[in-house]
């Protein structure tokens, strides 16, 4: 993700084009969310719950990422920007409501808060993290403390669910920011790598949200 709508459609480093059609790597590779997205309907059944909204929230992101990388127009990269952030703050209200238990009041303050430190943090990345990497810093460091909260709880399958999703994103991010460095041997770039690490950076999260709820189930009814 860059916050900044007026870079250039050559900012990726893929070059390759197949029938016509430029960044092909970059393009497929949106299919993950929209893979990820059918999963958790499926999973959820279509029952209108947080998890059926997650679903459509990641088929969205999937859908905008393709649009912006098939016509490159500043329109395009606007959706997909806020396809992405709407994603992100849903996904940390639902995930503070769900793990942490908190009233979903407090749990819309989380996203915005997460939000704001998004959108702030954008420019403070680590040093080999390029390219906006400290944006998805918070969200790194709220999904490991979530894990450390599940496993206080004794809830360790929730905890490695959230824990990959933060050893994912944070692969993910390294093949962000390693897109322009290894051009010049890797023609097609890393950046559609990044799009399958996020992806399932999304699903382990979701699949930590959908597995709490059961193991909740679970316990009231043993009550």
């Amino acid at each position: 993700m860059n916050f900044d709508l007026n870079l250039p459609y050559h900012v990726y480093c893929e070059s390759a084009s197949f029938f016509g059609v430029s960044q092909p790597l970059n393009i497929l590779s949106n299919l993950a969310f929209i893979v990820g997205a059918f999963l958790l309907w499926s999973q959820d059944r279509g029952r209108g719950t947080s998890l059926s909204l997650l679903a459509m929230l990641m088929a969205v992101v999937g859908f905008a990422g393709m649009v912006w990388h098939i016509t490159g127009q500043q329109f395009a990269a606007a959706i997909d920007i806020g396809a992405q952030l709407v994603m992100g703050t849903i996904l940390t209200m639902i995930l503070a409501h769900q793990i942490l238990r908190w009233h979903p009041v407090n749990a819309v303050i989380v996203g915005v808060v997460m939000l704001l430190c998004a959108m702030l943090g954008r420019d403070l990345g680590l040093p080999f993290m390029l390219q906006n990497g400290g944006a998805f810093l918070p969200a790194m460091v709220f999904l490991v403390i979530l894990a450390f909260v599940e496993i206080q709880r004794g809830r360790m399958r929730e905890a490695k669910f959230l824990m990959g999703s933060a050893y994912v994103l944070f692969v993910g991010l390294v093949f962000y920011s390693l897109d322009w460095a290894l051009c010049w041997s890797f023609p097609y770039g890393m950046h559609f790598a990044w799009h399958l690490c996020m992806a399932l950076s999304i699903w382990l999260a979701v699949e930590a949200i959908w597995t709490d709820q059961q193991d909740n189930a679970r316990e009231e009814k043993l009550a």
